[in-house]
């Protein structure tokens, strides 16, 4: 059997007493704050609206339907700038946004070099314009997430005649996809 003795001094009498009394009055206290502290941080995940990232959750935020669907989604609400289109503007918006714990979107914003032209803007307005989505979960609770997408605006076909096309997409590992 172990013993362990815990020498403390009184500063009434300056003499050494040993208590194991102590020691397991010490151990039960810490062992209580050691549970009370693992149950408050579960409570407080459930109470908790901080904005995890993608790496922190154990599920991902969805577009309802896929990805495929979001795609389809961007491509076909949209708009290219008028006055981007005359001028042959293009250029690539990283859009970054909030999905919140009941699946809304907020806080949208663009993130780095503005392209200009009213693209940012179109950008912004398509993502805001987005259905709710399937909450992000961290330990089965639903939790807001950050998201970030880039969405590609690129004209295509001879420049110089009237059969230019545009061709607006979400990028996905450094390629752009055609949507029908």
């Amino acid at each position: 059997m172990l013993t362990i003795n815990l020498t403390i001094f009184d500063n009434n009498y300056r003499k050494p007493m040993q208590s194991k009394f102590f020691l397991m009055i010490l151990l039960l206290f810490l062992i209580n704050q050691s549970l009370h502290a693992q149950v408050n941080s579960d409570t407080t995940i459930q109470k908790n609206d901080t904005i995890k990232e993608f790496h922190e959750v154990s599920k991902m935020a969805q577009f309802p339907g896929g990805d495929y669907a979001l795609y389809q989604f961007i491509g076909k609400n949209l708009k290219y700038p008028p006055t981007a289109f005359e001028n042959e503007i293009q250029g690539t918006v990283i859009v970054r946004f909030i999905i919140q714990s009941d699946g809304s979107i907020s806080d949208v914003v663009t993130l780095g070099k503005r392209v200009g032209w009213g693209i940012d803007e179109a950008a912004i307005n398509v993502v805001k314009s987005m259905p709710n989505w399937e909450p992000a979960e961290f330990k089965g609770v639903p939790v807001p997430v950050r998201f970030r997408i880039p969405i590609k605006f690129e004209i295509t076909g001879d420049t110089n005649t009237k059969d230019k096309k545009t061709k607006n997409t979400p990028l996905k590992k450094e390629k752009a996809y055609d949507l029908p």
